[in-house]
C-alpha cells in the first residue's frame, strides 16, 4: 500500500516504504508534505510497529502487542504487527494470501499449499509468533528453521507464489484485497479505505476469507467446490449452503470475529469435516458461539460433523462432544 484515497479520491495519506519485505518507514498525513504531516515509524526485531515520532524525533504515539499479535489499540498507524496492514473495524491483519486474527492466533483462510506444510491449515508461524513471522501468509521466515520450513524452502510452492529462499522468483497472487477495496471504492461501494467493518468490508472479505483469491484452487471459489487443495475441507460447507441462508455469515465478539458456516432463520451452522479434537482455537471457537447465544445475537447453534473422504473418520472427541453439549450448542452427524 502507499496511499489512501477517500469516495472523491482525495488524497489521505501516503506511505514511504524502505529497501525491505513489509518495511514501511514514513506515514505521510494529509495532501500536502509538510514538517507536521511527516510521521517516522518505529519498529523491534519482527517489524512490528511500536509508535511513531515526528520530524523532531519527539515520540507521539507508541504500540504494544500481545504474545499473538494482539495491540493495545487498533487506532493509529495502517501498519503494525510485523509490518502488516491493520484492518481495524474487523481486528485483523491483512497477510496478503490470508488474514490473520490475532485473537485466535490463526489465519481465517485455510493454507492455499493444503498438508504439504503441515496438518494445520490455519496454524500461524508453527505457534512460535515470538521467533517467526509470515510476511506472505504462505511461509514462515524460518528463525528456528533457518529460511522456513523444508517445503516452504522447495520447489514444490504452487506457482505464482514466492518461495522464502532469495534466489527463487517472487509472484504475488492477484487480484489483491487492496485492489478490491480500491474497487469498491471508485463504484461507490465504499466512501474511504476505512470502510472494512461497514457492511463492504464484510462483503470484500467474505469471499477472500471463505473461498481464497481468484485463481487459487482453495476451496469454494464463487459457489463452485474447487478440484484443488481443500475440497474435502469444504464439503460439509457445500452441504450445508444448499439448506439456504447466508454463508460465512460475520458476527463481532469479545474474543474476535466469528465467520459462521451457514446462517439461517436465525439459527448458526457450523461444519467440521473429519475428526475434531478439542484444540485451542476449538475451544475458543466454541466461546465465540457461547456469546453469540448469551447476547442473542443468534437463536441457537448446531455444529455438523461430516465423515472425511480421505481418512474416513469424521465426529468429535468425546471431551469435545462434552463441550459442546455443556455449551448447549446442537450436535449433528451425517
Amino acid at each position: 500500500m502507499v496511499a489512501e484515497y477517500d469516495g472523491s479520491w482525495t488524497l489521505l495519506r501516503r506511505y514511504v516504504d524502505g529497501p525491505g519485505t513489509d518495511d514501511p518507514i514514513q506515514w505521510i498525513e494529509g495532501a500536502s508534505v509538510t514538517a507536521s504531516a511527516v510521521r517516522s515509524l518505529i519498529k523491534d526485531r519482527q517489524g512490528s510497529v511500536i509508535g511513531w515520532s515526528d520530524t523532531t524525533g519527539a515520540l507521539q504515539a507508541t504500540y504494544t502487542y500481545g504474545p499473538n499479535g494482539e495491540p493495545n489499540s487498533w487506532s493509529g498507524s495502517r501498519f503494525r504487527y510485523t509490518g502488516q496492514i491493520a484492518l481495524p473495524e474487523l481486528q485483523l491483519y491483512y497477510y496478503k494470501a490470508r488474514a490473520y486474527d490475532p485473537i485466535a492466533g490463526r489465519f481465517l483462510q485455510t493454507d492455499p499449499v493444503g498438508y504439504k506444510d503441515g496438518p494445520d491449515w490455519y496454524l500461524y508461524v508453527h505457534d512460535d509468533p515470538l521467533n517467526e513471522s509470515d510476511p506472505s501468509g504462505l511461509c514462515d521466515t524460518g528463525t528456528r528453521t533457518k529460511g522456513g520450513s523444508e517445503f516452504c524452502r522447495s520447489s514444490e510452492l504452487p506457482e505464482g507464489f514466492g518461495r522464502s529462499d532469495d534466489s527463487a522468483p517472487t509472484k504475488a497472487p492477484t487480484p489483491t484485497l487492496e485492489n478490491r477495496i480500491i474497487s469498491a471504492i471508485s463504484d461507490g461501494r465504499a466512501s474511504t479505505l476505512g470502510d472494512y467493518g461497514k457492511g463492504v468490508g464484510e462483503e470484500l472479505l467474505g469471499g477472500f476469507l471463505e473461498g481464497g483469491l481468484e485463481g487459487v484452487p482453495v476451496g469454494r471459489i464463487g459457489g463452485e467446490v474447487s478440484k484443488g487443495i481443500g475440497e474435502t475441507g469444504v464439503m460439509g460447507e457445500k452441504i450445508l449452503k444448499d439448506l439456504g441462508g447466508e454463508s460465512q455469515q460475520f458476527f463481532r465478539t469479545s474474543l474476535g470475529s466469528r465467520f459462521v458456516d451457514q446462517f439461517l432463520d436465525g439459527f448458526a451452522h457450523e461444519s467440521k469435516v473429519g475428526y475434531t479434537a478439542l484444540t485451542a482455537s476449538i475451544r475458543k471457537q466454541i466461546a465465540k458461539d457461547v456469546e453469540l447465544i448469551k447476547k442473542e445475537q443468534v437463536a441457537g447453534v448446531t455444529w455438523h460433523f461430516f465423515t472425511s473422504p480421505v481418512t474416513g473418520r469424521g465426529g468429535p472427541s468425546k471431551p469435545l462432544e462434552e463441550l459442546l453439549r455443556k455449551s448447549g450448542i446442537k450436535i449433528e452427524r451425517h
